[in-house]
Parts: C-alpha cells; structure tokens; sequence
C-alpha cells in the first residue's frame, strides 16, 4: 500500500497509507483460509499443533452479524444446548470445510480424527455434539446478492453420519451457499486459533473470542470495543431467570472468558474494565474491552529480502557446515528469523551456530545471546518437533538488535503539510481517524469541517446534489473505513438523495443527520451508525417519491 510520510514541526510524523481499492483487495476465495504446513494433521497431532500454531479465517460479516438463539423447549422456550465443546466441533468442520475447499457440495470429517481433536473417546458423546449443532437455531444479520435477507433463523450447521464399506464412521455436513459467498467474497477477516477451542471452558467464550481476535487484527487506534451489557449479553446469548443482575453476568461469563483467553490464546492479550454512572447502586454504563495483539510467531513473518549474491553466500555458509549440519535452520526459516530479530540472514546464522556450540558445550547454563533460554530446551524442542521449532523458539528468545533512529528535520512551515490525525478522548473510548487537508488559504480544515458546508448548502441546491455521493471527499473520512454491506447502504441513500425529485428540505435533513450521527459514532460502530442512518432515510426518501408519483397520476 502506498504510504506517505510527512514530518512535523515537533518531531512526529504524519503517516497516510492509500488503501488498496476493494476490487484490488485478496477475497476468500485468493486466501487458503486454513493456515498451517501439515493441513488437517494437526487436528490429530497436538506435538505438530504446538509447533505449527494453525489458525483458520473467519470473515468478519459472520463475526459480527451472528447471534446465537439455542434450541426451542416445551412451547416457545428457548434452551442454549451450543457448548463449549459443541462450539469446537462447528469450528472444526468450518475448518475442515475451507481445507477440503469451500466450494465442493458435500464435506467429509473422520469421526476419529474429530474425537481426537476435541479429546473425548466415545461415540455417544460425539453425536451428543453433533445434535448440538442440528438443534441450535442462529441469525445472521446481513445481505447477500441472489439472496432474500439471512435474517431469518436457520440451523448453525446440518451434520449427519456416513459408514463407508470398511465400517469408519464420518460425519458428513454441507454448508449453506450465502455463507459461501461470505467466505469467499469478503476481505475483511479474522485469524482464529483453532486449536484453542477445545481447551476452552466457558460455552461463552467460543462466541466473545472471534469478535475480540477481529479487533486485535486491527489497526491501533481501533483496538477496543465499547459495549453496554445488555448489547454483550444479547449478542453471546447468555442466558438468565428473572431480573438481569450485571454481577451474576460477570461472574458466570465475563471473568470465565478472561481466563480461558490468558490461558489459551497466544496471538493478543484481552482485558475488560467496567465503566459505572453515578446514579444509585452505581449502575453500568458500559464494558470497554482494551485488545493487543502479541508478535507474529516466527512462520507467519516475511521473509526479509536478499539480493542473489546474499543467498549464494547464505547458502554456501549452510553448505559448508561440517559440525551441526542436522542442527541448522533453512535459508528461509533464516530470512523470517531475521525480520522478527532485525539482524541480517548472515549475521542470525553465525549468532545460532556460536548458540549451538555453547549448547553441546554446556546445555544446562544459560545461551548469552537469549537470556532465560538453556541448550536443553532448544535440543528437547529439536528432538520433539524438529529445527523449525527449535528455531523458532531460541528466536523468541534471543535479544533483539537495537534499532538506530535518525532525527527528523523539523518543518518550518507546518501549515503547508497534511496527513491524518486519530482523535482519541480516553474517558469515553471514542478514536477516529480524519484525514487532514489544506484550506484555499493555506489553513487547516478543522474536524468535521463539513458542517460548516453543509450550512453553505442550503441556499445552492445543485450543490447539494453534487454531495449526494458517496464517492465525494466530504465522506471520504469515514467511507474508508465501511465494508461491503455497509457501504451499499450509503450508495444506495446518496443515489436516492440525488434524485432531482426530492425536496431540497429533505435532502438536507439526510446530509445533516448523517453528518451528526457519524460524528456522534464511536469507531467500532461506525457501520452500524451507518446502515441505521442510511436505511430509515432511504426508506423516508421513497415514501416521498412514491408520494409524489401518486399526485402526478
């Protein structure tokens, strides 16, 4: 992506990145969507899953849009019977489903290898989860072309056995074609770690876990999620008798989930505060989730570049190791080790073999260069799991080089630069981005400059038209930021407002309330604001043409 860097007059630096364009965005369809080097084996094998850490992507639409309803009881009773393992068994299949390729009809899952995954031994219990995902009805809130609204309750997934000639059990399922088209056609995605579902004990945290991994995969200023109660409550589908009670709900969920995810999940840390108003009792105003990703393991990082000669040299120093040649990583494995280290492919290479010398010298004291870390730990991982975890795990430990930082000339005309600004008030967690540009007069526009347009709109109606798209640079701010569903909407309400048969009233009552709303919006539910403010006004707009085309006829 492009990226341009604009110093400012205290020593900062404006940083803009243009964005790619969504036609030019990787889709489902260009991603594997299950990434590990052994494929399904690591289901079965947990020495490989340690060392492999797989994940598979989940597109944010089916994050963020589906609720969990449960199971009808006697009469309109609803029952939540989706457990925890339950919850592990869906995400496997899922997995197994984007492994075997998402397009295929039909999708086949050993019985055994499922077992092992989610560590029971017993075909009762097996069907017992499988029953599970049959009886448990969900929602998912969102539009797909060729396709009424998915907004009407449907089965979680439809599973079902299969005995071929040999006897081995499998469990046969299918996936409906509007969450195919999901996962192959949006960009905006989360990695899940897949191999932590089953370890988790909380039924709630399997359905809170994928919205916070999207979080974490996003840029900083929108690392936190801002969430009254009774919208997390709805949301994960926790279940209560009687009144709701905010400390029976963080004591049966919310510390429950902050456990399993300290205790299972490597890729981000997660924290929660409570937020009271005053008022009697203190009562909850909202929960602020606070989300930071940790490093990207060793195989997830790129390989830093090398010219041919840099290779042929690093290459002929792997060649010509007479010593600890079973012990010595790959020239790519080198190349990552050097892009999450900072030092070069060559000079990680002579740190790791003056290691490993030390190491068979004296395995038991610790290495110089990795504090903490001993020679029998790096042999008992090569041993078990092979160099590529042993190397990994020596460069999680090993001291990074230090970064040299230059000074930044300092402007002396500050006003002749733009950039983006994150505007963040910490008391209410409210972060959003604003693209900066210069006045006619060389001034900056200040935040949310358009208001004053907007007020200049009112006497030139062929103005306001030309803002009545969503392509204009008034909306370009938070535009950006919407995905597909979301930015469908606002097209479809700024082609309406610029039908020359709405009122000039009308049209700017839209641009004004879709102004303010954004404004009000806190980052995370910025789409939301959008699709809400976006929908009733299109629907107020047609009323009004239907309104007007009567009193013609």
């Amino acid at each position: 992506m492009p990226v341009t860097l604009t110093p400012r007059q205290d020593g900062k630096t404006w940083v803009k990145v243009q964005k790619a364009t969504k036609e030019n965005q990787f889709t489902g369809k260009d991603r594997k969507g299950f990434n590990s080097r052994s494929g399904a084996a690591v289901f079965t094998d947990p020495i490989r899953a340690m060392a492999e850490q797989p994940t598979t992507d989940k597109p944010a639409a089916l994050i963020k849009h589906l609720r969990i309803i449960g199971a009808r009881g006697e009469g309109d009773k609803i029952e939540d019977v989706l457990t925890a393992q339950g919850h592990a068994l869906y995400e496997l299949l899922m997995a197994s489903a984007r492994i075997q390729g998402i397009e295929n009809s039909e999708f086949l899952v050993s019985a055994d290898d499922a077992k092992k995954f989610l560590g029971i031994e017993h075909n009762d219990r097996l069907q017992s989860l499988i029953d599970q995902l049959w009886n448990t009805e969900v929602e998912y809130d969102f539009r797909v072309p060729g396709y009424s609204r998915i907004g009407n309750k449907i089965p979680l997934l439809l599973p079902d056995w299969i005995i071929d000639d040999s006897g081995k059990r499998y469990i046969a399922f299918s996936v409906h074609n509007a969450i195919k088209q999901i996962i192959l056609t949006r960009h905006h995605y989360a990695k899940l770690e897949i191999i932590a579902f089953p370890k988790f004990s909380c039924k709630y945290t399997a359905r809170l876990y994928p919205r916070l991994a999207l979080i974490a995969g996003q840029d900083e200023p929108y690392r936190s999620w801002r969430v009254t109660p009774e919208e997390l409550v709805n949301d994960i589908g926790f279940q209560f008798s009687g009144d709701f009670h905010f400390g029976n709900f963080e004591k049966g969920a919310l510390k429950k989930v902050q456990a399993d995810i300290d205790n299972h999940i490597t890729r981000f840390t997660a924290r929660y505060e409570v937020v009271r108003r005053p008022g009697r009792g203190n009562p909850v105003d909202h929960i602020l989730f606070v989300v930071q990703p940790r490093e990207a393991p060793l195989q997830e990082q790129r390989k830093a570049p090398l010219t041919a000669d840099g290779y042929a040299e690093l290459n002929a120093s792997l060649k010509h190791e007479d010593s600890f040649y079973g012990e010595m990583p790959s020239a790519e494995l080198l190349r990552q080790g050097a892009t999450l280290t900072g030092y070069d492919a060559l000079e990680l290479l002579e740190i790791w073999k003056s290691n490993i010398s030390q190491m068979h010298a004296y395995p038991t004291v610790s290495l110089p260069d990795a504090d903490l870390l001993t020679g029998e730990e790096v042999f008992g991982l090569l041993h078990e799991q092979g160099i590529d975890a042993a190397f990994a795990h020596w460069c999680a430990f090993l001291k990074k080089k230090a970064v040299v930082v230059k000074p930044i000339p300092v402007l002396k005309h500050p006003e002749e630069t733009s950039g983006t600004v994150i505007y963040h008030d910490p008391e209410t967690g409210y972060r959003i981005t604003h693209h900066r540009k210069l006045k006619d007069d060389g001034r900056y526009k200040g935040p949310f400059a358009y208001h004053a347009r907007l007020t200049e709109l009112v006497t030139d109606e062929a103005r306001a038209i030309e803002y009545c798209d969503a392509n204009h640079t008034a909306w370009k701010y938070f535009r950006a930021h919407l995905i597909d569903d979301e930015a469908s909407a606002l097209f479809t309400a700024m082609r309406i407002a610029a039908n020359p048969a709405i009122t000039h009233a009308s049209r700017l009552k839209f641009l004004d309330r879709l102004a303010k709303k954004v404004e009000a919006a806190k980052s995370y539910d910025l789409g939301k604001v959008v699709v809400t403010v976006c929908g009733e006004d299109t629907f107020r707009m047609r009323s009004e043409l239907a309104a007007i085309a009567d009193r013609q006829v």
